[in-house]
């Protein structure tokens, strides 16, 4: 009886163990789900420090979307991502925005090779910038967009001189979005911040930046440094000596006296100051 109820008990607690094991596995996979590893290209960062919002990545453009016409193409903002999806002769089939059929010249990608990049599961590869057009404007040239639409920053125009810049509106009804240029001025003022990894690298750029020393004008003497007592310190084993140096030159001894006495004294041992 002791046997049977000992091989129940340990068959109990092996399973038990079992169990939890299983459910701390499954929670870690849960709450601590490893990056995303994808295949992606980014527009390079021209000037981290000075600028503070994403440029546009002139290295890196595509095509108005489904068309491969190179008078409409746009540029991707700085540090901002596409993922290649497929090729079709010279051109290549890129994801950005969540839409896959934009296109990209294959020379460039063959130039700029995909790079392997980790993302947390709830990171943005691409720009969420909702835009507002000014009071009354209406996008003649987009079907008519106007403010019922959810109109996202896409891009800026790669066109020379030109400021338009690259929208996705998205009809209220959830209805087939539009794709196109518009003025920049068309909208009510905005900013395109650089993608979450690369403002990160800038927040700790600047932070170094500022804990640095500031330069010195030429000429200038370096600021002290240290602490109080060790200044005190060096100040007092400076001035000691110095002092000590000036009593021992000005107080008067025997030696004075000695050399008063014999200074008249010539080589034949007579006295100059005596009379004679």
């Amino acid at each position: 009886m002791k046997t049977a109820f000992f091989k129940f008990t340990l068959i109990l607690f092996v399973a038990i163990l079992a169990f939890g094991m299983g459910l701390a596995l499954f929670c870690d996979g849960v709450a601590f789900a490893e990056p995303v590893q994808k295949q992606v290209i980014k527009a390079v960062v021209s000037n981290l420090e000075d600028n503070p919002y994403a440029e546009p990545g002139k290295t890196l453009f595509l095509y108005d979307h489904g068309t491969s016409d190179k008078n409409r193409k746009f540029y991707i903002p700085e540090s901002y991502y596409i993922e290649v999806v497929d090729s079709l002769f010279e051109y290549y089939y890129v994801s950005y925005m969540g839409f896959d059929d934009f296109i990209m010249d294959s020379y460039f990608y063959d130039s700029n090779p995909p790079e392997e990049a980790s993302f947390e599961s709830d990171e943005l590869l691409y720009p969420d910038v909702p835009l507002t057009l000014k009071p009354d404007v209406v996008l003649e040239d987009m079907r008519s967009v106007d403010n019922t639409f959810d109109i996202r920053f896409a891009g800026y125009s790669a066109q020379e001189g030109s400021a338009d810049i690259y929208v996705i509106a998205t009809p209220s009804d959830g209805g087939k979005p539009v794709f196109g240029f518009a003025p920049r001025d068309a909208f009510e003022d905005f900013t395109v911040p650089y993608q979450r990894k690369t403002q990160a690298e800038r927040d700790a750029l600047l932070a170094g930046k500022d804990h640095t020393d500031p330069q010195s004008e030429p000429g200038d003497l370096p600021a002290p440094s240290g602490s109080v007592a060790l200044k005190i310190i060096l100040i007092l084993g400076i001035s000691l000596p110095a002092v000590i140096i000036v009593i021992l030159l000005f107080v008067p001894g025997r030696r004075h006296d000695y050399a008063r006495k014999t200074r008249g004294a010539s080589h034949d041992g007579n006295d100059y100051d005596s009379p004679s």
